[in-house]
C-alpha cells in the first residue's frame, strides 16, 4: 500500500470535530482556502528550518506611534515589501507587522514613494497617510493644536523608545498564544513532509480484523505553531486503527512555513487529508 497525496486545509479553530460525522466532513471540504499537494517523495525525517522570505522592495518611511493622549513618538522605519505581504523594520533584526501596532498609529509616506506602495501597505493592514513635510528623524510631538510634549522631552526619549518596543512585544506575545482564522491569516505552506510508513494488507488485517484494506483516506487535524511546528494531532476520519496511526506518525516529523496574519506568523489549525491507494 502506498500514499498517492497529502491534502492540507484550513478549518475552523473554534469547533468541536466529530470523527464519524461525514456531513461535517463534507463541509470542511467546502471550507477549504487552500489546496497543497504534497511530494510522495521519502524524505529523512529531521527539522527543516523555516525559509526566510525574500523582500521585494524596501523603502523608507517614517512611523507614528501614540505615547499618551497627547503625544507620539515619531520614527524612520523602512518598509519591506514581501511577495505576499509587508512588514517594518527598525533595524535589520527588529521586523513587526501591523497587527503589533495600535489602532491610532500609522506610517507616514513621503511623495517619492509611489502610491501603489502604499496601496500595499495599506491591504497589510498599515495605516497610511501622506507625509506633510521631509521627516526630521526620530522625536516626540504633539498631536493636537496648541499641544505640548514637554513631559516627555524632559524625560528620556530612549525610554520612551523601548515603552513602545514592549508594548508591540506584548502585542505580538498575545497574538501567538490563540489559534487565528479568517481570509487576513495565509495558511501554512509545507516545506517538509515524511511519508506514513507503508503497511501490508496482512498487517492490517491481523490489527483490525479486516480480510482487506479499503483504499481511503484518513483526515487528520493538526496545530500549526509559529515556528510552523505540528501538534496536536488527532483523526478526524478514520480509514483503519494502523493507517490511522502510521498517518500521526509521519505528520508529528512535518514541518510548514507559519500561516501568517497580516505577515505576523500566528498558530493555526488546519485539515490534513492523507490519502492511500493500493499497489
Amino acid at each position: 500500500m502506498k500514499v498517492m497525496e497529502l491534502t492540507v486545509a484550513q478549518v475552523d479553530c473554534c469547533c468541536q470535530i466529530p470523527i464519524d460525522n461525514v456531513s461535517y466532513i463534507n463541509a470542511m471540504r467546502k471550507m477549504l482556502l487552500v489546496g497543497l499537494l504534497f511530494s510522495p517523495v521519502m524524505v529523512a525525517a529531521q527539522q527543516t528550518p523555516t525559509p526566510m522570505p525574500h523582500a521585494i522592495a524596501t523603502y523608507p518611511v517614517t512611523l507614528h506611534e501614540q505615547l499618551s493622549p497627547s503625544c507620539e513618538l515619531i520614527q524612520p522605519v523602512t518598509l519591506i515589501l514581501y511577495r505576499q505581504y509587508d512588514a517594518v523594520a527598525l533595524d535589520a533584526s527588529d521586523e513587526f507587522y501591523s497587527p503589533e501596532l495600535r489602532k491610532g498609529d500609522f506610517l507616514a509616506l513621503s511623495a517619492a514613494v509611489p502610491k501603489k506602495i502604499a496601496e500595499s501597505a495599506k491591504k497589510s493592514g498599515f495605516k497610511v497617510r501622506a507625509e506633510p513635510s521631509e521627516a526630521s528623524g526620530l522625536n516626540a510631538k504633539s498631536m493636537t493644536t496648541g499641544g505640548s510634549c514637554s513631559d516627555l522631552q524632559q524625560a528620556d526619549l530612549q525610554q520612551a523608545i523601548a515603552d513602545v518596543n514592549n508594548r508591540r512585544h506584548e502585542r505580538r506575545k498575545e497574538l501567538q498564544t490563540r489559534l487565528h482564522k479568517g481570509s487576513d491569516v495565509l495558511p501554512p505552506v509545507p516545506i517538509h513532509q515524511v511519508q506514513p510508513e507503508s503497511v501490508t494488507n496482512q498487517q492490517a488485517a491481523q490489527s483490525s480484523g479486516k480480510p482487506k484494506v479499503k483504499e481511503g483516506t484518513v483526515i487528520l487535524a493538526m496545530v500549526v505553531s509559529v515556528e510552523g511546528r505540528v501538534h496536536d494531532v488527532r483523526v478526524v476520519q478514520s480509514l483503519d486503527i494502523v493507517l490511522d496511526q502510521r498517518a500521526i506518525e509521519a505528520a508529528r516529523q512535518w514541518q510548514f512555513s507559519p500561516a501568517r496574519m497580516n505577515g505576523l506568523p500566528v498558530p493555526v489549525q488546519i485539515a490534513v487529508e492523507v490519502n492511500f491507494h493500493l499497489d
